[in-house]
């Protein structure tokens, strides 16, 4: 596979300086033992050697190995059973953590509940998979939107709506039972016209450090990635796309001249890869002027690497941790939409 520096990107750096960040061109090959997805609204998730790709229709669940690409598993199904899911979503369950079982996490928000799927038991025939908890009641929390992380009795909620409708960027419950910490809004750009317009101008893709209780926030509408610590406290921005003018309206998901950035993101214990699309909004056409790139920053707040694949855009993506790849949903391919690209090295950090 050929990796090549397409172009250089003038990044502004957190000192203030210009940083050349070479633009990395991946060429990748299909997964040809892999069905076709023609469908929207497919997630990727690789856990440890197994890829699991979520779907819309039952099941809703398949594992596949990463490195045979076999289909070792389906599961899920939509209903009012206790085993069952009734608005299920994918946890982006980073490998930065403790346990040492390949865990899959499935959040059930309209029934409160967080699936914990054990890959390796479920593909070994074992009827116990799975298992289920609870969400904290509506007192705490009236509406979890979008949960990111949980394990044991720590528990993420990505934009939630607090008792008094307070929108959040995030919340830290600690214990299940106790709001430890909401995330303010740091971005400069006001907040006006609808409640449900706002959240979606301020929506984030989030990841996690769990021991350095760490967060680090993607805006969808923003070229910047912030992060926070658990205890409340703003640590730093790296911003490479100046905010957005104070004169556009927030009532307006995608406003004309409006550029959209990262959907998705996926994280290790040294890197952030974020999935930024850098659309800018009303092109007559309806064009992207701008190619997908995958930005990759540390934990500090410092850009480290910019790929971008050839052809068509992709949609969704997911780290392969232990073949240092990425495999990326192409949804706009009429055929063989499930690609990978192998990656050069991780530069070093510092």
């Amino acid at each position: 596979m050929v990796f090549s520096c397409q172009r250089q990107e003038q990044e502004n750096a957190l000192n203030g300086k210009l940083l050349p960040i070479p633009v990395q061109l991946l060429s990748g090959e299909v997964v040809s033992k892999i069905e076709d997805y023609k469908q929207p609204g497919v997630l990727l998730n690789v856990v440890d050697t197994f890829l699991v790709i979520w779907r819309q229709n039952d099941p809703m669940f398949q594992v596949y190995g990463t490195n045979s690409h076999e289909l070792l598993a389906e599961f899920g199904y939509r209903g009012s059973n206790p085993s069952e899911f009734v608005s299920p979503f994918p946890v982006k369950y980073h490998k930065i953590r403790d346990s040492d079982k390949p865990l899959y996490l499935i959040a059930d928000a309209q029934s409160r509940r967080v699936a914990t799927v054990d890959l390796l038991a479920l593909t070994s025939g074992d009827p116990s998979y799975i298992s289920f908890r609870g969400l904290p009641p509506p007192s705490l929390v009236k509406e979890p939107i979008w949960i990111f992380y949980a394990q044991e009795n720590e528990l993420l909620l990505q934009e939630s709506l607090d008792k008094d409708q307070k929108m959040t960027r995030f919340s830290f419950i600690d214990e299940m039972k106790e709001i430890k910490y909401q995330a303010s809004d740091l971005l400069d750009y006001p907040l006006q016209g609808p409640h449900e317009a706002a959240r979606l101008k301020l929506s984030s893709q989030i990841a996690y450090h769990p021991k350095l209780k760490r967060v680090a926030l993607l805006p969808r509408y923003f070229g910047r990635i912030d992060y926070y610590n658990v205890n409340g406290d703003f640590i730093n921005s790296y911003i490479f796309q100046p905010t957005p003018s104070a004169t556009n309206d927030i009532s307006k998901p995608q406003p004309v001249s409006n550029r959209t950035f990262f959907l998705q993101v996926d994280a290790t214990d040294s890197f952030i890869i974020g999935i930024s699309f850098e659309q800018t909004f009303g092109n007559k056409d309806g064009a992207n002027d701008s190619p997908v790139l995958f930005r990759v920053f540390d934990w500090e707040g410092h850009p480290k690497a910019i790929w971008q694949i050839a052809g068509d855009s992709g949609n969704t993506f997911a780290y392969d941790e232990k073949n240092h790849r990425l495999y990326v949903y192409r949804n706009n391919a009429p055929k063989d939409n499930l690609w990978i690209y192998p990656l050069p090295p991780f530069p070093s950090l510092g």
